[in-house]
């Protein structure tokens, strides 16, 4: 029949796990947006180049309504960004080359989303051209478009769970005290299984920062409606914290602002505190 065969050393069920567990990865990479799902490609991209001239700029933004394009040399090479900024108060004649950005924030197509919208929000841009190895323009991607990705992203349902997904399903809403009033600021419940232990049955570290990240977004969710991505946790652990033990965690926001946040997170068992973080958040406002 000249079908291929395969051998292995293995037993039928393992080899069934490993076919599933490669099954299972593959549809957690098939489900990581990348920017070449979402950008605009180069037939729709408006763009200037190196010799064009501020009233050219003029003439572009007032067919499009936009103000930011890419700058290209004769090669198609991306080599600035123009604003309206850069223009503002500068004769018609002024060649772009010489008020443009130079060596703008540049991202390519097998980028994920989540990167993009990193360096996007860090950096404060709007615009940021798509470009292939060697920097020659394929397109752009804005804001507004990372941004309705991310909300499609949380609205899918998961095919396949990551270790991040198992966390997040295991961590319960309190809304209420024991005595029935609701609780000015909800926390979270997170019972430790033995998938969440290390060598020596505690949970681990990992495990618990994870807990700690995935409180300071879905605090930042239910309080602020707002998503946000974690720039930085500190961390300190008190107490070891024993397989089958129930933490609460009890979030407050600290601090607020347009583009970050600042989160103290407390974890206690039986009303001792066992852990305590601070977390400080990039925040990205809906579209």
């Amino acid at each position: 029949m000249e079908l291929p065969i395969l051998q292995t050393t293995y037993d039928t069920f393992t080899v069934a796990t490993m076919i599933n567990r490669a099954l299972s990865d593959q549809l957690i990479k098939k489900d990581i947006m990348l920017v070449s799902d979402i950008y605009m490609p180069l037939e729709k991209t408006k763009y200037l180049h190196t010799f064009d001239t501020v009233k050219e700029y003029k003439l572009l933004s007032e067919s499009t309504n936009h103000s930011r394009y890419p700058v290209v040399n004769k090669n198609m090479r991306v080599v600035g960004i123009i604003t309206a900024k850069d223009v503002l108060e500068k004769p018609d004649t002024q060649i772009i080359e010489r008020i443009m950005t130079r060596e703008p924030r540049v991202v390519k197509k097998e980028m994920s989303v989540a990167s993009a919208s990193h360096q996007m929000i860090w950096d404060g841009l709007e615009v940021m051209p798509v470009v292939a190895d060697d920097l020659s323009l394929i397109g752009i991607v804005t804001r507004q478009d990372i941004m309705k990705a991310m909300q499609m992203v949380q609205r899918q349902t998961q095919i396949s769970d990551t270790i991040s997904d198992q966390i997040s399903g295991q961590m319960q809403v309190i809304e209420q005290d024991f005595e029935g009033n609701k609780l000015p600021q909800p926390h979270f419940s997170f019972a430790v299984t033995p998938q969440m232990v290390n060598e020596v049955g505690t949970i681990s570290f990992g495990v618990l920062s994870e807990v700690i990240a995935n409180t300071a977004k879905r605090t930042m969710q239910l309080n602020q409606r707002r998503n946000s991505w974690i720039e930085q946790v500190n961390l300190h652990y008190f107490r070891l914290i024993q397989l089958e033990s129930e933490i609460i965690i009890q979030p407050k926001i600290l601090e607020l602002g347009r583009r970050s946040a600042k989160i103290d997170i407390e974890v206690s068992i039986e009303n001792s505190l066992v852990a305590k973080a601070i977390v400080v958040c990039q925040v990205m406002e809906r579209p």
